[in-house]
Formats: C-alpha cells, structure tokens, sequence
C-alpha cells in the first residue's frame, strides 16, 4: 500500500500531466485559428488585388482604402489578436518549465 504522501504526490504528478496536455491543446487550436485567418487575409488582399492574381503595383495602400476596406481590417485585427494570445500562452508556459 501506498503512504499518503505518494498518494498526493501521484495525484499531483497527474494533474500536471493533464494541466500541459490542455494548454498544449489550447496552443495548437490558436495556431490553426491563425493560420486559418492568415489564410483568409491573403485571400482577401489576392482578391482586392485583381482576382488571382498577387501581384501589386506602385499605389498599394490607396487600393486598400478602395471600396470594401471593413473586412479587411476586421480580419487583420482578429489575426494580430490571435497571434498576441498565442505570444502570451507561450510566454506563460515558458516560465512554469523554468519554475519546474
């Protein structure tokens, strides 16, 4: 039989274990979320580009001003959201590896 100090100590072995595996699930659905809306933000400077095609000339940022400019921003800011989130979960999950 075990003592009740391996008892706590295996339980919070346990609940550390599980602690990394949700931030590491949490981690890795920010990181698809951004390169979903990464994605989606190239789509939509390709498309205000001219289509399919990518290539930008001389005026780029009077073409962003040009008609429809609302989601373009919208999106912008969710991806530099998502990507301030991701810096600070990989801040804070830095500082508890040094601390164990």
């Amino acid at each position: 039989m075990h003592d009740t100090a391996e008892r706590i100590r295996q339980v919070e072995l346990r609940v550390e274990e599980l602690r990394c595996k949700e931030e590491k699930r949490l981690i890795g659905g920010l990181f698809g979320l951004c390169v979903m809306l990464s994605t989606f933000l190239l789509g939509a400077i390709g498309n205000m580009a001219g289509g399919g095609q990518c290539i930008v000339t001389g005026l780029y940022g009077s073409m962003l001003m040009y008609d429809n400019v609302g989601s373009h921003v919208l999106v912008g800011v969710i991806s530099f959201s998502v990507a301030v989130a991701i810096t600070v979960i990989c801040i804070r999950s830095k500082e508890k590896n040094k601390k164990a």
